[in-house]
């Protein structure tokens, strides 16, 4: 209830009201959310300040935008259980529980909605869970010792969503829930309880407007789209993050789309506009094309771009046409001797690996265009222009 409400029902002036409220949070009845730690006092979405600290700023401006609720202690005595008996998580919103509590969660959790046709997920720093009824977001959290070290990658949900859930998914959930309290991501905690914007993108929103910035730079050298299928398909749950559950069969799934995004989608046109006439060898009275090793797609432009413009030689995409080679012979001999959906936790490290290297080897490219044009795509986004990335 708003303490203006209240004053009004109770026709008392804001100093009136502050003893009885004082001796009803010292009582540990009520709490006053003021709307200073959290901006909206209308929600209760964090942990109650001290009784100290409530009871400190019991004054008439403060009290003027100020909400009262009643405290989990008063709601125990109040509340019907019986209404709630399938709904674990909407129980613990009428007991008073913050809006913005998290329960914590293996990624395995995803995998029952992975298999359901009516459901999409992506997943990165912040993931959705497509359902018919409803959209569910989750974020990444990190699990650490005592001493800040970290062990293993978890999936976090704040109360407001999953007080969203129909009661089967409230009880799946709350089945899994992990009793352990988490780090969640910085670029979840500083927007959600700050207000603070961000501080990194993801990397493969990286990618994405860096394939984006090319594709946006190909007209002013009158050439046709690098990338026919534009950007990065971050919508894509192949494409949209990291493996939930680290398997062969997750791995080459995620490996294969990385290669035809990469390989295959690069314009045929574009190639054809970049390429040379074919070196020929005289040999008395007959000519011969001199054959050349096969080169990828980003090897081709790679080669365009040194020739062209004499940028400074990094071997980005070498190393990375490498990688991709020696992970496509090592994958297809696992897929052939070992259980594809044995959990892999490596797999997180190459498929960290490839996307590191596809990003920087793609970021070479736009950062070589716009050195030979003299010219800088206004339109990529402020933090891929920085290189400030999430790699994990």
């Amino acid at each position: 209830m708003p303490a203006r409400s209240l004053a009004d029902r109770m026709s008392m002036e804001f100093e009136d009201l502050v003893p009885y409220l004082k001796r009803m949070i010292e009582s540990g009845t009520i709490s006053v959310v003021y709307g200073d730690k959290h901006p909206n006092p209308y929600v209760r979405a964090l942990q109650d300040e001290s009784s100290n600290d409530q009871i400190a700023k019991l004054i008439p401006e403060k009290l003027e935008h100020a909400c009262i609720y009643p405290q989990p202690k008063h709601l125990e005595s109040v509340v019907n259980k019986q209404q709630f008996f399938h709904l674990p998580y909407t129980l613990k919103l009428a007991l008073g529980t913050p809006l913005y509590t998290h329960d914590f969660f293996d990624p395995s959790v995803l995998v029952y909605y992975e298999r359901q046709p009516h459901c999409s997920i992506i997943n990165d720093i912040r993931g959705v869970i497509s359902l018919p009824y409803t959209k569910v977001r989750y974020s990444k959290a990190l699990y650490v010792t005592d001493k800040g070290q970290p062990l293993t990658e978890l999936i976090a949900l704040n109360l407001e969503q999953l007080s969203s859930l129909r009661a089967i998914d409230q009880q799946y959930w709350y089945s899994m829930s992990l009793p352990v309290r988490c780090r969640l991501h910085p670029d979840i905690v500083h927007p959600l309880l700050h207000g603070a914007f961000r501080e990194r993108i993801s990397i493969f929103e990286a990618l994405h407007e860096e394939m984006m910035a090319i594709n946006g730079l190909c007209p002013l050298l009158d050439k046709p789209a690098m990338f026919e299928k534009g950007p990065l398909d971050i919508q894509n749950e192949t494409l949209g993050g990291y493996l939930i559950r680290p398997t062969l069969r997750s791995f080459e799934s995620f490996f294969m789309a990385l290669q035809i995004q990469l390989f295959q989608h690069v314009n045929e046109e574009f190639l054809t506009s970049i390429s040379t006439a074919p070196v020929k060898r005289r040999r008395g009275k007959r000519s011969t094309h001199i054959r050349r090793p096969s080169l990828t797609p980003l090897e081709r432009i790679e080669s365009w771009l040194l020739h062209s413009f004499g940028v400074p030689h990094r071997h980005l995409i070498r190393r990375f046409t490498l990688l991709v080679k020696k992970t496509r012979l090592e994958t297809h001999r696992r897929l052939q001797r070992e259980n594809t959906e044995a959990l892999d936790s490596e797999l997180l490290i190459l498929q960290r690996r490839l996307m590191w290297n596809a990003y920087q080897s793609i970021k070479w490219i736009r950062t070589s265009l716009e050195a030979g044009l003299n010219n800088v795509h206004e339109d990529l986004h402020p933090l891929a222009r920085e290189q400030k990335i999430w790699v994990q």
